[in-house]
């Protein structure tokens, strides 16, 4: 298998649609034939629901994976000895997810002190490179811990952003902040994909302004806009209440379309 690209879906604001965009890209590239693991790095385990897993007490998580490398003695990187066949879960033929729950809060507040912080995402998905094309990153809505160890895990991000004018300027925090910060420091290597827009409703005239604003926005931090847009609809609603992608909910919608669109957009930036 050819080398595994990690992708991180992120922004520090909430309610762009960056769980939405992990699980339908995630489906959309298995449907491409692209072996893909889900991993869920936010506490409310909103990605984890969105493919319709309950964690049951006891069930290994991605938080007692993190916690094993947390606990091992400071010393050169190495891949943990977990069996990962007893957190992974098969979702569809390609699709596979790392479940979360709100352990991830617990293993947010011990990071600050352990050796190697902003690495233990990124040693704990190590050994499962070599099993997956694509492990897509559902990043929590902060710039915190959590969010450290998703860009530093990632080789490359992508940016989820409504058009509307408050989520311009959340863009630019979150490269201030946020990108940057790996750019300079854990993750030189890191690529920002694009930016993506979602929850358009191109027929509004505010829409199309805040969509030349956000041009604008992107050219001056040298990112692309991708060429797919996610428009606003109620199918990608329904398909979060399933608890299922919305190729199994509804595969010839408008939604389903444009994310078959983004998936080949991401593919041929590889």
């Amino acid at each position: 298998m050819s080398s595994c690209r990690i992708v991180g879906i992120v922004n520090q604001k909430g309610g762009v649609g960056k769980t939405t965009t992990a699980v339908n890209l995630g489906a959309a590239l298995a449907l491409e034939g692209k072996k893909t693991l889900l991993v869920d790095m936010d506490p409310q385990g909103s990605l984890t629901l969105h493919c319709g897993i309950v964690v049951e007490p006891g069930r290994p998580v991605l938080a007692d994976v993190m916690r094993t490398i947390m606990r091992r003695e400071p010393g050169p990187e190495s891949s943990t000895d977990t069996d990962f066949s007893e957190y992974i879960e098969p979702i569809s033929d390609n699709l596979h997810l790392l479940p979360t729950n709100i352990m991830l809060s617990v293993i947010e507040a011990e990071l600050p002190t352990s050796f190697m912080r902003e690495t233990v995402l990124k040693q704990s998905l190590s050994p499962l490179t070599s099993d997956y094309d694509f492990i897509i990153i559902d990043s929590l809505p902060s710039l915190g811990m959590l969010f450290k160890n998703v860009i530093t895990a990632c080789t490359e991000v992508i940016i989820p952003c409504k058009a509307e004018y408050l989520d311009i300027a959340g863009v630019a925090l979150l490269f201030k902040s946020g990108i940057n910060v790996a750019l300079y420091g854990t993750n030189p290597l890191l690529k920002v994909s694009g930016i993506l827009v979602t929850m358009l409703n191109d027929r509004l005239k505010s829409s199309r302004e805040v969509m030349s604003e956000l041009q604008q926005a992107s050219a001056a931090v040298g990112v692309p806009i991708f060429n797919t847009t996610i428009t606003k609809g109620v199918k990608a609603v329904e398909a979060s209440r399933k608890g299922v992608s919305i190729f199994s909910s509804a595969p010839k919608s408008k939604t389903a379309l444009e994310y078959a669109r983004l998936a080949k957009e991401v593919i041929a930036l590889e």
